[in-house]
């Protein structure tokens, strides 16, 4: 499965594996730092990169990234925005030929200051949430430049069709895994199952691999979970797919202004310190599109242990200035990212050849928790009933 975004893993790739002391020997050899001591980092949704921390002989510490995926467009806007002054972007350390990462081994190696703040997941002052505004407001307000179009992606309201394919995909092998074994000659009348499509699991001509894979999973217990929570939430799922293309359609007649934006802004990308200091980290998903991309990580937030209250989101708008907020692209943005944090770790945990069962438990929880009541689809499906594009007699999702 091949996705733009780097913030979960792909069903292909392999989180990389490399041995400590050749990577000292690069860091020394590419950046000119000697590491005496390195530790990993715990394991995030980015499977196809390995983070350290490290510590240089003259007492300096650093983040180390070793990334097989997505652009290095990340690293040369964090550069960019440092270099500009803008308080709580941290660029990279340059290379001694003066690139912002080396090539190691088909990945990009790249050193970045550690930043040893505390995640704003904690909770954030009134200040930090100004000063929180006045980040994201001086990121929008980047000049796009030339180099900036050639190596940023433009959003261009098609983002949701690499989710939505997940989705129908996870939704059609729980179908299967669902269904009953079938039986030699049994007929193939079409049903509608979990996937909101036609129940693929009801047809005779699966063959015997796809039926060997169903029953294979059908013993497993996270799958089992994962069934009984995807077939519960099959309304609100549907009602995503459904608008999303939707909204994706309208908004693609219309002009767009896109800004340069981070793309992942939610709060466990924020760390905190002091009164009023706030620093925003990873930027592997920078974009240019409209600011409702960003905007939504504020606007009631994606995490559903950490929604943004409304004096928190007051707060933050005190530091970002007066804007007009287009409901509907809100709203597309919305449906899309639900769809990516639903689906993603939804095809991890239909994965147990390659993922660990811990590794399948945690993507089953961030699955669940997206259709949960305090969950982002929860959140995007009573966005779509304020802006009237769901009929109040609509069944109510289940969660």
């Amino acid at each position: 499965m091949s996705l733009d975004s780097e913030r979960h893993a792909s069903a292909e790739g392999e989180r990389p594996a490399v041995d400590l002391d050749r990577l000292r020997s690069w860091v020394l050899a590419d950046f000119a730092v000697d590491l005496t001591a390195i530790d990993s980092v715990a394991e995030g949704a980015d499977s196809a990169a390995e983070v350290w921390q490290g510590l240089a002989s003259d007492g300096a510490c650093y983040a180390v990234k070793w990334s097989g995926g997505g652009s290095p467009a990340g690293l040369i806007l964090a550069a960019r925005l440092a270099h500009q002054g803008i308080a709580g972007v941290v660029g990279p350390i340059p290379t001694r030929a003066g690139r912002w990462w080396s090539d190691r081994e088909g990945r990009r190696l790249s050193l970045v200051p550690w930043i040893s703040h505390e995640a704003a997941l904690g909770g954030m002052t009134r200040r930090q949430w100004i000063a929180y505004g006045e980040l994201l407001a001086r990121t929008h307000a980047t000049e796009v430049t030339e180099t900036l179009v050639e190596i940023l992606r433009q959003e261009d309201h098609r983002t949701h069709e690499q989710y939505a394919a997940v989705a129908r995909s996870v939704g059609r092998r729980l179908d299967a895994v669902a269904a009953a074994p079938a039986e030699p000659g049994a007929d193939g009348a079409r049903s509608r199952g979990a996937s909101g499509a036609p129940n693929l699991a009801a047809e005779p001509a699966r063959g015997p691999s796809a039926d060997a894979t169903a029953d294979r999973l059908r013993g497993d217990p996270l799958v089992r979970s994962l069934a009984t929570g995807w077939q519960a939430a099959s309304t609100l799922i549907g009602v995503l797919l459904d608008q999303a293309e939707s909204l994706a359609a309208e908004l693609r007649t219309r002009p767009t202004r896109r800004v340069v934006c981070h793309g992942d802004p939610h709060l466990g990308n924020v760390l905190a310190a002091g009164d009023d200091e706030v620093f925003l980290l990873d930027w592997d998903d920078a974009v240019l599109a409209p600011r409702e991309l960003d905007l939504l990580f504020v606007l009631g937030g994606v995490l559903p242990f950490a929604q943004v209250t409304p004096q928190e989101q007051t707060w933050f708008f005190e530091g970002y200035g007066p804007v007009e907020i287009d409901p509907v692209r809100l709203a597309y943005h919305r449906c899309t990212r639900a769809l990516e944090d639903l689906a993603v770790p939804a095809a991890e945990v239909l994965d147990p050849r390659r993922l660990s069962v811990e590794e399948r438990a945690e993507a089953l929880d961030i699955a669940l928790s997206v259709v949960s009541p305090t969950g982002l689809a929860t959140l995007a499906y009573a966005g779509l009933r304020e802006l009237g594009r769901i009929a109040e007699a609509s069944p109510a999702p289940s969660s």
